[in-house]
């Protein structure tokens, strides 16, 4: 009886104590499993956020890239373009000209009968411009042909030089006269060349201080304007190489 009981009592202890006491263990691997699963989770996710950040970063990158090679290549094709100045042009009313000499007596003509005595007043100043147009037209053609003329002359009209044999038994002095013979069509080549280049040059310098320019336009406008009460206006368009617009210009007294 006595042993009875105390097996029950120590099976009651063991239900009281133990069992309790293995169910926290068990809930506290429970708990602590748990955690670990949770910051797994937590570490692959900031993993997760770090590469789609990288992955951003390396396409942004890819497309500053792309901007820039395509800043340098419109930038290259703009050097390749050859300079066109601003396109220019005459109007009076909705008439446009070419913004030159030949363009104002194209509008002048225009007024030969409307208006006569404005045409006689500007026709004057028409013909010195044309005079002075023709002039430099005439100087540029000239020394490009007489430049040209004299280069040509001096590649072809050299003396003939032939060189002698080694078995030559005059060999030391006819060595002699070809080496002089090429002495003389080098000075004469270098000396026609001079003169071509000269030629080019003095008469590129005689046009360009001719050729009548912007200033004598706007003197044949401003002296127009105040002798008509149709102003006449010089338009000035829009550069794309500089991306500067230039406006409308009307000059009358």
């Amino acid at each position: 009886m006595t042993r009875h009981r105390l097996w029950v009592g120590a099976s009651i202890l063991i239900a009281g104590v133990v069992l309790p006491s293995a169910g926290r263990a068990q809930d506290l691997g429970q708990t602590t499993l748990e955690q670990q699963q949770a910051e797994q989770a937590a570490q692959q996710q900031q993993q997760q956020i770090q590469m789609q950040q990288q992955q951003m970063q390396q396409m942004q990158q890819s497309i500053d890239q792309q901007q820039q090679q395509e800043q340098v290549q419109q930038q290259q094709l703009q050097q390749l373009q050859p300079y066109s100045p601003p396109p220019t042009h005459l109007q009076i009313g909705n008439q446009q000209y070419d913004a030159s000499v030949a363009g104002f007596r194209a509008y002048l003509e225009t007024m030969k009968f409307s208006d006569p005595g404005l045409y006689r007043q500007l026709a004057p100043d028409v013909a010195r411009l044309d005079a002075r147009r023709l002039g430099a037209e005439f100087a540029l053609v000239g020394g490009v042909v007489v430049g040209l003329a004299s280069v040509i002359y001096g590649l072809t009209s050299g003396d003939t030089c032939t060189e002698p044999a080694v078995t030559d038994p005059n060999f030391g002095p006819d060595g002699s006269a070809w080496e002089a013979c090429n002495e003389r069509n080098g000075s004469r080549m270098a000396t026609f060349s001079l003169v071509g280049v000269g030629a080019l040059l003095v008469g590129g310098a005689i046009a360009l201080a001719s050729w009548p320019g912007r200033s004598d336009i706007m003197d044949l406008i401003n002296k127009h304007n105040r002798l008509s009460k149709r102003p006449l206006q010089l338009q000035l368009g829009y550069d794309p190489t500089q991306r500067f617009a230039f406006s409308g210009a009307t000059v009358s007294f």
